[in-house]
């Protein structure tokens, strides 16, 4: 035992073996545990004092909050109110503004109603006194002016200008695009528009009758449903007149056979409808002339053009109605002296499926006659 206590570097039971490892040091998490001295307990605390949040003052404010709550459902109350109000009121202006619009636009645009019917409307409670009134009148006038009543449509203008001086329409200037330097008012430019095509259809008129022929011949078509008189304008047209002469009596045997109903009808198909030829035309078949008559109903020209180039035909084409557009595409050569409303009622006749035109059932012409008159007899002017 005693070198057991005096030997060197022998572990003695409490003491260390010289040269061994060190016991372990203490941890953190010792310190802080359970176990730790009573003064670290105490400083943890502290510090727990320390980062705690007062809520005090939230409590007063909840409490503040609570004892106003019948106010602030108030405020919010009246601020709902004066948005409700406000908007009613633009909802109300929006109306009022709108309402004599209405009134005008009640019979469908304007810009397309008679004129009777718009003076009426600017008449109307709802519209009188009103930016809408002088538009009303405006689109008025012009109804007018697009029915050829020149002098109603500047009158009305000008009774807008005298009421409404500061409206727009009245004192807008705006520029021309064709003469920048010409600035004026919506109408002020549409009076003298009117007025400028009031003096150009005073000196050239628009015609609203050609005169009576005055035939050397007259051409006779007879049909199943009837006869069929052509009178020649022998005077105004000589040489379509003398060329109608040397190719009517080619019409025989051919068919009436293209038409469009209440519009224009033509003579000189065959029974299918197509064209015939002319195999021995006269010398610059179909001639160019020109006069001053127009394409009314009943009036006849050479459906081919003149300068034709290729087959030339012969076939007729006579108007049901009025058209003006055809005066730019051929001469009128002569009138349908008898037999207008035979050729009115074939051109309703039915047509085939396959083309709007061409009657199902073409009318034979069976013969034809061309009687020279007696230039000292008096004719009648046709029917």
């Amino acid at each position: 035992m005693g070198r057991l206590h005096g030997g060197a570097g022998l572990y003695d039971g409490t003491r260390r073996r010289s040269g061994g490892p060190s016991p372990p040091e203490k941890s953190g998490w010792y310190d802080a545990g359970p176990f730790a001295p009573r003064g670290a307990a105490s400083e943890d605390r502290k510090v727990s004092e320390q980062n705690k949040v007062d809520l005090s003052g939230l409590e007063d404010a909840f409490e503040w909050l609570k004892g106003r709550r019948n106010l602030l459902i108030g405020v919010v109350l009246v601020a709902l109110l004066i948005v409700a109000a406000t908007s009613f009121i633009r909802q109300q202006r929006l109306e009022i503004e709108a309402k004599p619009w209405r009134a005008v636009f009640a019979g469908g645009a304007p810009w397309s109603a008679k004129p009777e019917d718009l003076a009426q409307v600017s008449t109307n409670p709802d519209v009188k006194q009103t930016d809408a009134e002088p538009f009303a009148r405006y689109w008025a006038a012009v109804r007018r002016f697009e029915q050829n009543d020149f002098a109603g449509a500047v009158q009305g203008l000008s009774d807008v200008k005298r009421d409404f001086p500061n409206h727009p329409l009245c004192a807008l200037k705006l520029p021309n695009p064709s003469a920048p330097n010409d600035a004026r008012s919506a109408v002020d430019r549409l009076i003298a528009e009117v007025q400028r095509l009031d003096q150009w259809g005073k000196t050239l008129p628009v015609p609203v009758a050609n005169p009576p022929p005055q035939p050397k011949f007259l051409v006779t078509l007879v049909t199943d449903r009837g006869t069929i008189v052509l009178a020649p304008y022998s005077d105004l047209s000589p040489k379509s007149s003398e060329a109608l002469a040397k190719t009517a009596l080619l019409l025989k045997d051919q068919f009436i056979g293209r038409a469009l109903a209440d519009g224009w009808i033509e003579i000189g198909q065959d029974a299918e409808g197509a064209n015939v030829e002319v195999k021995e035309p006269p010398e610059g078949f179909p001639p160019y002339e020109v006069n001053r008559l127009s394409h009314f109903a009943g009036s006849v020209s050479f459906r081919q053009p003149p300068f034709g180039k290729g087959t030339l035909y012969g076939d007729l084409h006579v108007n049901l109605k009025t058209d003006f557009k055809e005066d730019a595409r051929s001469t009128v050569i002569a009138y349908v002296a008898q037999g207008l409303d035979i050729l009115t009622t074939i051109a309703k006749d039915e047509h085939r499926e396959n083309s709007p035109t061409a009657l199902k059932a073409p009318v034979k012409i069976t013969d034809v006659k061309v009687e020279p008159i007696d230039p000292n007899q008096t004719q009648p002017p046709p029917k």
